[in-house]
């Protein structure tokens, strides 16, 4: 690894020790959530969304007045949360502000820096997260470095993070860190845990979900059946066993997705460069309305089969969202389709087009 990637990690480490180590899993927190700016709008509400093992609920709201709001709480626990806006979440269309971020003991602060989401800060693990988002940015502003390097020094940050912070925010990595690693990696790093810690109700839910995964990085694929946009019905295994292919990526995305439509004109130059020499994509939409999926197919010009598993059902219902067990979107599984092994997950960008290039070429 090229020096500059060594000092990335020993400041992150020396920021990792100012906080971790000695954190103590709670068992009920105390929350403030405030927030203001000309972009909330007056009458409507601010929610926090949790996915508690594996349970979505909206645990709290409040009324958005002169562009600001507080919201004050109680959790039985400390956990990963997403804080979304919206007249009325019932009514499905609720803006998501932020990325994950903590709940935790003390006042949370959500803050326009400029960025695509809000940033959460004030609290530990709120502002730890921060600092490895920063390191990140750093990390893939360096032109010196390659995919692979930048890869390599974004596992070691986290995994550093994971290993030296017993809490929630380790869980929330832990569980990232399952959508491009095999589950018999992130199981043992979960066993390394102290007790009370595995004792957590998302550490007890990401140990079952690994230990009964339908599929992972050297399992067969799980078959997936859907309506394309044309009306009829398509399965996964339809296009692989064409025998015309030799490697599929599995595509998990959606129109209102910002990562998804980040990475869709890469997924086409790739299809559009490789799929003669085998190449091929599946696309599965979680877009809300059929012509929202038909506006993303048509603006990022997707050319290869995809479906959709029903409108007006989320996407954590679906069946192929639980026999992938997704986390979220975007979302990549490759497969092998003379073997139907799934040998690799999660690759984007220039790491897939380096993978693919690597594969096309034996």
């Amino acid at each position: 690894m090229k020096g500059m990637v060594r000092n990335y990690l020993v400041a992150v480490a020396a920021a990792i020790l100012l906080w971790g180590c000695n954190q103590q899993f709670r068992t009920a927190v105390k929350y403030t959530i405030t927030g203001s700016d000309s972009s909330f709008v007056n009458g409507q509400y601010m929610y926090i969304f949790t996915n508690d093992a594996g349970k979505a609920e909206w645990p709290d709201s409040a009324l958005i007045s002169n562009h600001s709001f507080v919201m004050e709480g109680e959790l039985p626990f400390s956990t990963t949360a997403y804080l979304y806006m919206a007249s009325d979440r019932k009514t499905g269309n609720a803006v998501q502000l932020t990325s994950s971020f903590i709940i935790e003991n003390g006042t949370i602060r959500a803050e326009n820096k400029g960025d695509y989401f809000l940033e959460m800060t004030g609290t530990p693990q709120n502002d730890l997260q921060n600092r490895m988002f920063e390191m990140f940015s750093s990390i893939t502003a360096d032109t010196a470095l390659t995919s692979p390097e930048i890869e390599h020094a974004y596992d070691s940050i986290v995994k550093s993070v994971i290993m030296e912070n017993r809490d929630a925010l380790a869980l929330s990595l832990l569980q990232n860190w399952l959508e491009r690693h095999a589950g018999s990696e992130v199981l043992s790093m979960l066993d390394s845990f102290p007790e009370p810690y595995r004792k957590h109700p998302q550490a007890v839910y990401l140990a079952n979900l690994i230990k009964n995964m339908p599929t992972d990085i050297g399992r067969s694929y799980v078959d997936i059946t859907g309506v394309t946009p044309e009306g009829d019905s398509l399965r996964l295994s339809d296009v692989i066993s064409l025998g015309q292919s030799r490697y599929l990526l599995l595509d998990f995305g959606a129109l209102w997705c910002g990562p998804c439509r980040a990475e869709y004109p890469n997924l086409s130059e790739l299809y559009k460069r490789y799929s003669p020499k085998g190449f091929e994509i599946f696309g599965i939409s979680y877009d809300s309305s059929r012509e929202a999926w038909l506006e993303c197919i048509e603006t990022f010009d997707m050319k290869w089969p995809q479906v959709h598993q029903g409108f007006g059902i989320q996407p954590r219902q679906t069946q192929a969202w639980t026999d992938y067990s997704l986390n979220g979107i975007p979302s990549t599984f490759l497969i092998d389709c003379k073997s139907g092994l799934v040998i690799a997950k999660g690759l984007r960008g220039e790491t897939l087009r380096m993978k693919i290039e690597e594969l096309l070429r034996e």
